[in-house]
């Protein structure tokens, strides 16, 4: 369900294969349910792909996948469907559709994680330009923020949520652009 290498003019634009990512380091806000999180197994989420098909499109690829994420030995937190569209230029689009099953608890993050080489560079569209969260972003506002990985890293006392910027419509790093 998800690609083990993009390569572009030769170049493998991945470091790894791309993973999906729930867990994340437990925060203060996570004391009180940080119990139920480890109990779901959300540390170690296995995915399983159920079905792929690919269907060429208007001269793009279309590639479905139906998958779950699971625990060991524990039934599915979640159940997906995936389309990839591939373009002649090469961009990629994505669309998902995710459903936590009812048993499972709360998420702390969802999304795909894109091992990517080493790079500075970062400009993206959200709030900015500095970090903000759902709850912490009233003293940033809405537009295109140039920076660099280094400089948007906060030093926390303890482990924490880390260089996150909301309403993010796209993101590029080391010229590699996401939307």
């Amino acid at each position: 369900g998800l690609f083990a290498s993009l390569i572009k003019n030769g170049v493998d634009k991945l470091c790894a294969p791309m993973t999906y990512a729930v867990w994340r380091a437990p925060i203060d806000n996570d004391r009180h349910i940080r119990g139920k999180l480890t109990d779901a197994r959300y540390d170690c989420l296995a995915p399983r792909v159920y079905e792929t098909a690919t269907e060429i499109v208007d001269n793009t690829l279309e590639i479905r996948a139906t998958w779950s994420l699971a625990g060991v030995s524990r039934q599915p937190a979640l159940r997906g469907e995936t389309i990839w569209t591939v373009y002649a230029d090469g961009a990629i689009a994505v669309k998902m559709a995710v459903n936590k099953t009812y048993y499972a608890p709360f998420l702390p993050r969802f999304g795909i994680t894109l091992p990517l080489p080493k790079t500075e560079a970062v400009r993206y569209c959200g709030r900015g330009p500095t970090e903000n969260y759902v709850d912490k972003c009233n003293a940033t506002w809405f537009g295109v923020f140039e920076s660099t990985v280094r400089a948007m890293h906060e030093d926390y006392v303890r482990p924490q949520e880390n260089g996150n910027h909301t309403e993010c419509e796209w993101v590029t790093v080391g010229g590699l652009r996401a939307e």
